[in-house]
């Protein structure tokens, strides 16, 4: 029986949506007879929620990026389980994307790949209350030589990679040998694999 293959993201900002399209190409081409869907997340809630969530973060970026670095330093710090703030925020999410837990529930997923937080998050707390049988797998591409990076100009592209330890772009196909990995490997489950050229080191 051919594997189904669900990719999540959520659309704040073209880089997830980018990441997702990448890794749905990728696993169409590494397993022909796989079901592959690709799913925004952000379509299954509410559009007060969408325009929330999406125009905050764009908002973010466009006026004071220093802070979105800040915000995912933070992020990549060990939290305490009793965080309030955490606990509130996970419950919004969750109240917001009822429809993402049916989908999980309700169709039979043999591997997940999230290309953002949000979903893994909400799989994650799903977990706790009821064991998914499914793989789940987040897929964290780092600056990749896609169509949007190259028409970056070139000081931009530049000052992007200067950030990177490797000291350059990844290429496509770099996407594709995570991706093999994942589906060579039935054991390998609730994993970030960091394809970024060492930036979350």
């Amino acid at each position: 029986m051919s594997q189904r293959i669900l990719v999540l993201s959520a659309s704040v900002g073209a880089g997830h949506m980018r990441a997702a399209q990448a890794v749905e190409l990728a696993l169409k081409q590494l397993a022909p007879d796989a079901v592959v869907r690709n799913l925004d997340i952000l379509t299954l809630t509410n559009a007060a929620f969408r325009k929330l969530y999406g125009s905050a973060y764009l908002d973010v970026v466009n006026k004071a990026p220093h802070l979105l670095g800040y915000v995912y330093d933070m992020l990549g710090q060990p939290r305490s389980p009793n965080s309030k703030s955490d606990r509130l925020r996970l419950l919004v999410e969750k109240l917001n994307l009822l429809k993402l837990g049916d989908l999980l529930l309700d169709e039979p997923w043999d591997i997940i790949v999230n290309t953002h937080f949000l979903p893994a998050e909400i799989i994650a707390s799903l977990r706790k209350f009821e064991p998914q049988r499914q793989v789940e797998i987040v897929i964290a591409p780092g600056l990749t030589a896609t169509e949007m990076a190259l028409s970056m100009s070139d000081e931009a592209r530049e000052r992007l990679t200067a950030t990177i330890p490797l000291r350059r772009m990844g290429e496509p196909s770099e996407m594709s040998h995570a991706l093999r990995f994942v589906l060579e490997n039935d054991f390998v489950n609730g994993r970030v694999i960091g394809v970024d050229g060492g930036l979350r080191l």
